[in-house]
């Protein structure tokens, strides 16, 4: 797998250490790639590639509660954003163009997500 625009990490021989610096409260996966949402009163997004230790922050995902990873035709991964509420929204980040989309579409039934 190979994830654009990485930034490289350094391989900490102390993993537990490591795993305190950060509090993940949901992952998502898709082709061996992780996508980690961090604990915290404004979550952060970053994507892992376990196999190569390669890890990126994604911005920008403010207005998004839920997500979910995917992959398309093009070998191209994406992130699907989600905010509930009385204003729903979906958008896609394109994980190649670093870019948030957001999506016009109306749902006809409710979405419950549980965490």
């Amino acid at each position: 797998m190979n994830l654009h625009r990485f930034i490289p990490v350094e391989v900490a021989r102390d993993l537990r250490s490591r795993l305190d610096q950060i509090k993940i409260d949901r992952v998502f996966h898709c082709d061996g790639l992780l996508l980690c949402v961090t604990y915290e009163d404004n979550p952060r997004l970053v994507v892992w590639n376990p196999f190569t230790i390669q890890t990126r922050w994604i911005n920008d995902h403010k207005k998004y509660t839920s997500f979910a990873l995917g992959s398309s035709n093009n070998n191209s991964y994406k992130i699907l954003g989600y905010s509930g509420g009385n204003y729903p929204g979906f958008g896609i980040y394109d994980m190649k163009s670093c870019y948030w989309r957001i999506l016009d579409v109306t749902l006809d039934f409710q979405l419950v997500s549980i965490h």
